[in-house]
């Protein structure tokens, strides 16, 4: 069983000794960063359009092989042409930037009359937005690309906000108890770290049919994939889904796929289009403390005083970096 307890997304703003902030300041505050953001990736995109026009962009020195002449045997010296300077392509011109930047040149350009005019305790209710976006993407505001630090919010999932009751080991415990359900069709291995997978051995690098035979000649899919482990045992299947972590394939492809001391190796070789991709894609960082008190002493009627809140917001000048805490006890229901 699965147990899901709703929790609210609404965070409490406090100042030192736990003294609630107003509400309608904390809105306020929220909104002059979200406008900060609005004008700051309206510049950027504008500047990328500009780019693409030829009005912006940078040059870059091309070689091109027709402007250089190979030696012969009669000649004593290379011919040298003096390389071309030439624009480079509109897929290598950017006007992109990061967030901290961007945002530093709307406020230094914009002179907001509401940037010059907030006291200090909203000057840091607006960093704590800032430390929220970081939160969310698991990087700081000097790392995020202005133009697309919200890219994931259309693939966001809809619903409440939940914390699970067992921890999320249940989740795994219950999707096992299911494949364990269907018998011998489900085996699982534990204990055998996998060293190599082999894939596509028995099929062909043309297409699984001819178009002009739609339903004909489907290729064999039988043993196209091999599973070594290390201690010995082998698993031959039709398909393999690779699910380690990036890590694991970062390693992998930086040793090489069949260097014999790698921790895992793909047989062949992984094209350059998965390669390119996991050496591109980084890690976001993002530390939770768990911190236990032999009492709840932060628990007031002033401070949660609706069901479901239990998520509090640091906004005085001690130590800010713990920007936000969540009551982990009260969340799932337990008063003491």
């Amino acid at each position: 069983r699965v147990d899901f307890v709703r929790t609210s997304e609404e965070v409490t703003m406090l100042r030192e000794k736990g003294e609630i902030i107003d509400h309608t300041r904390d809105e306020r505050a929220g909104e002059l960063f979200d406008r900060l953001l609005d004008i700051a990736v309206q510049r950027c995109w504008r500047r990328e359009e500009a780019s693409q026009d030829g009005s912006g962009g940078r040059p870059a020195v091309r070689w091109y092989a027709k402007d250089l002449k190979s030696p012969t045997h009669n000649s004593e010296s290379i011919s040298y042409v003096e390389p071309q300077r030439m624009r480079t392509g509109a897929h290598r011109d950017s006007a992109d930037t990061s967030v901290d930047e961007a945002i530093g040149k709307v406020v230094s350009t914009e002179q907001m009359k509401e940037i010059a005019a907030i006291s200090e305790e909203e000057r840091r209710m607006l960093k704590w937005n800032v430390k929220n976006v970081e939160y969310a993407l698991g990087a700081n505001i000097t790392d995020l690309s202005m133009k697309y630090w919200d890219i994931d919010e259309r693939h966001a999932f809809e619903g409440d906000h939940v914390v699970l009751r067992q921890g999320y080991s249940c989740v795994v415990e219950h999707m096992l108890a299911k494949l364990r359900e269907r018998g011998g069709r489900f085996t699982c291995l534990l204990g055998s770290p996998v060293k190599r997978i082999e894939y596509g051995r028995k099929t062909l690098t043309n297409p699984y049919f001819c178009p002009s035979q739609r339903h004909k000649h489907f290729v064999e899919l039988s043993e196209t994939c091999r599973v070594e482990c290390d201690n010995g045992t082998t698993i031959s299947g039709d398909f393999a889904v690779c699910a380690v972590p990036l890590g694991v394939l970062k390693d992998s492809i930086r040793q090489g796929g069949d260097d014999q001391s790698s921790g895992l190796q793909f047989s062949p070789e992984l094209p350059f289009s998965k390669t390119d991709s996991i050496e591109s894609v980084g890690f976001g960082l993002l530390d939770k403390v768990y911190v236990q008190f032999p009492t709840a002493f932060w628990r007031t009627k002033r401070v949660f005083n609706k069901y479901g809140q239990t998520l509090f917001g640091n906004a005085s000048a001690t130590n800010p970096e713990h920007y936000m805490f969540l009551d982990v006890g009260l969340s799932l229901g337990k008063e003491g």
